[in-house]
């Protein structure tokens, strides 16, 4: 009889591990997904306003020196 319990207590515990696993993967994903958007973003406006003003040395990235 304990050990059908314990089996039991072991399953459930078991599926919530899974559970918060799962949660924290999602999580991770999410946290992933919207630094690519912000920085796709980021590199889309640089591009957008390099090609108004012509150089990359217009915004600082670049130095001219060597």
């Amino acid at each position: 009889m304990r050990i059908d319990v314990r089996h039991e207590m072991d399953k459930i515990t078991a599926g919530h591990r899974l559970d918060l696993n799962l949660e924290r993967g999602y999580e991770a994903f999410i946290c992933v997904n919207e630094t690519f958007h912000r920085n796709l973003s980021k590199n889309s406006q640089l591009i957008l306003s390099t090609n108004q003003n012509g150089s990359l040395l217009d915004h600082g990235l670049f130095s001219s020196r060597r």
